[in-house]
């Protein structure tokens, strides 16, 4: 009897580990293709496709090396139809909701006809598009007609809803100088940030200031090695300048430089947070400072009045 009990416990224990071994992955981006698309007429017609890491060039062979700069996880894609109307799904899961916005903020087009999905979305012919949680979901239909647009959509609100995770921006962004900004520019840019393999993990948002379209950038915890390795390239360069260290922020350090395709960058680097605008002028400083000085953490001691006397008597 007692090797009887001995054995039916050494079967349950074993069934209990194989059971955890074989716990299905909640998050995994097959979960969320519906088989039915209820109230719609909207049905799956394929079986679902996983691409996982590196098989990913057999789906998007030429495109998948963006998708990887992003922390690429897997994608689930599946063929949907209603009557006569046929589009695919995919559903693309990276290792982070930022990654997920930052590889949406690349194919947003400059001026998106958006829908209210997820963080963000937008519409156009026979195509959604929309970001929430660790996923980008991608709609894409065959025909341009009113009834592919209506399945779309119908589609993608039924999945939003099931789709797990945060709807708002990534905190960074509000981070950024809160006036004139320009809506659906911002942009989160995960490595060579101005061509520099080294300036990684960069935020970028678009101003019209006064007539002028400018970028804004911010990195945060980018280090002052990297801040000294960016300005010692720079040094050969005659078009560059270096404000002298101290005295435009306590513990950091200012400089603008011509770039070839960026017009003048000017940029502020204090307690491993570094600012900076693409196409600046002069007149840009006082921004440079209010919006250094509005950031959770700047050091007080620098007095606003300080600050621009300052760059007052400085140049680009």
């Amino acid at each position: 009897m007692r090797i009887f009990y001995s054995a039916l416990s050494l079967l349950i224990l074993m069934t209990i580990v194989f059971s955890c071994g074989q716990k299905e992955d909640i998050n995994a981006a097959r979960n969320f293709l519906p088989a039915f698309i209820e109230g719609t007429g909207v049905e799956r017609a394929s079986e679902i496709r996983i691409f996982r890491g590196e098989s990913l060039w057999e789906y998007i062979d030429g495109g998948a090396e963006l998708y990887h700069d992003y922390n690429f996880v897997e994608v689930a894609t599946a063929d949907y139809k209603t009557g006569e109307v046929e589009f695919v799904v995919d559903i693309y899961r990276f290792d982070t909701s930022l990654n997920a916005y930052g590889l949406y903020t690349n194919f947003r087009p400059p001026s998106p006809d958006t829908v209210r999905l997820g963080v963000e979305g937008y519409q156009s012919p026979a195509s959604l598009n929309f970001v929430k949680g660790d996923y980008l979901i991608r709609l894409t239909g065959f025909d341009e007609t009113e009834q592919t647009d209506n399945a779309l959509a119908a589609t993608a609100r039924a999945i939003e809803k099931i789709i797990p995770g945060p709807t708002d921006r990534p905190e960074m962004f509000r981070r950024f100088y809160f006036v004139d900004k320009i809506k659906y520019t911002d942009k989160y840019l995960t490595k060579s940030f101005l061509g520099r393999s080294y300036l990684t993990e960069f935020y970028t948002q678009d101003y019209l200031i006064n007539g002028d379209t400018v970028t804004m950038f911010l990195a945060m915890d980018t280090g002052e090695v990297k801040c000294n390795r960016w300005v010692e390239d720079l040094r050969s360069d005659t078009n560059f300048f270096e404000a002298p260290r101290g005295l435009i922020t306590v513990n950091g350090r200012m400089f603008t430089y011509k770039d070839p395709y960026y017009n003048v960058v000017m940029s502020i680097y204090d307690s491993g947070i570094l600012f900076g605008i693409l196409d600046a002028k002069l007149e840009h400083k006082d921004i440079m400072v209010q919006w250094v000085m509005s950031m959770p953490g700047f050091n007080a001691d620098s007095s606003q009045a300080r600050i621009k006397r300052i760059t007052d008597s400085t140049g680009t």
